[in-house]
């Protein structure tokens, strides 16, 4: 059994509880997973009895080495992306932000930028105008459409990088979560610049990010208005996102790195299987649960009824 985490849970879970406690984004970033929910345990349950677990961040494969102690059973399994098509330049104007409403770290997102940060860039740039898209809108998130200050939310689009290349600067205000950012990647293979924070650069890049990193709400929307306004800046940031498309996420090494896993994964299944013994742990008493269970359903249809009075 392999399982494709895409994030850890138990981490963006326990990050968005640090968030609410008025955590700063440097203790979030620092946060790790503790064994005090059904939650964590469940997941890091799981893993224990699979026979490898797919991460797509070094910073969550390194948790769970050291943390977890899943050691050579875990590795990075991460996005792949093409060859960026050739985008013209000078017709790029506005901002957006994407993302599915339902998970709680875009919604969140977008209600600081809401709140906090939208006013910021408002105030010096007073046409500016800001989409966003995404999956599922709600009442709470289309409650924030509001056309007399240029925040316009909307529904999905049918093509995400057709809609992207529409815009001069991608904002990710993430406050919390975990895994990589797909919207990011999908900004930078759009030709994109993003601004977003520590958790949304996490994992993202070995060098130079595809834009701006921010902690806080001033930080963020001073980054906004000097890549929305300053071209020499957008062009560089632009091409730091296509470098980091080709050293993360290349399609032939990644894709090739993922079917070599499952491969190896598959050959030495039975030798891994003895070796793990919190597994094996973990099937034996989760089979002897579903074991005595059986058997005490199987008693209890053999019971004779009371017959009713």
């Amino acid at each position: 059994m392999v399982i494709d985490s895409q994030d850890l849970h138990c981490l963006r879970h326990h990050r968005e509880r640090a968030v609410a406690n008025g955590a700063s984004m440097r203790e979030v970033i620092d946060v790790i997973p503790q064994i005090d929910d059904h939650e964590t345990l469940r997941e890091i349950s799981s893993f224990h009895r699979a026979d490898h677990v797919l991460v797509v961040s070094d910073h969550e494969e390194k948790l769970l080495k050291d943390h977890f102690h899943l050691h050579d059973r875990v590795s990075i399994s991460s996005f792949y992306y093409g060859q960026p098509p050739i985008i013209p330049d000078g017709r790029k104007n506005g901002f957006v932000m994407i993302g599915n409403y339902r998970h709680p770290p875009n919604r969140d997102q977008i209600k600081w930028m809401y709140d906090e940060i939208w006013p910021k860039i408002r105030s010096e740039i007073p046409d500016a105008k800001m989409t966003v898209a995404g999956v599922y809108a709600d009442m709470g998130s289309l409650g924030m459409n509001d056309p007399k200050i240029g925040f316009q939310v909307r529904d999905s689009v049918p093509d995400i990088h057709t809609f992207l290349r529409k815009f001069r600067v991608h904002l990710a205000p993430l406050r919390f979560g975990a895994g990589i950012k797909g919207k990011i990647a999908d900004s930078w293979y759009a030709g994109i610049p993003t601004v977003t924070t520590p958790i949304g650069s996490e994992g993202m890049h070995s060098g130079n990010f595809g834009g701006k990193v921010a902690d806080n709400a001033d930080d963020f929307a001073r980054h906004a208005i000097d890549l929305h306004r300053d071209t020499d800046l957008w062009k560089r940031t632009q091409e730091s996102g296509f470098q980091n498309l080709r050293d993360k996420f290349p399609y032939d090494d990644n894709a090739e790195n993922l079917i070599s896993t499952l491969k190896r994964v598959v050959e030495t299944k039975d030798a891994s299987r003895r070796s793990n013994v919190i597994g094996e742990m973990l099937w034996f008493h989760q089979n002897r649960s579903m074991e005595y269970m059986s058997r005490f359903i199987e008693l209890k249809n053999k019971t004779p009824k009371t017959p009713s009075l």
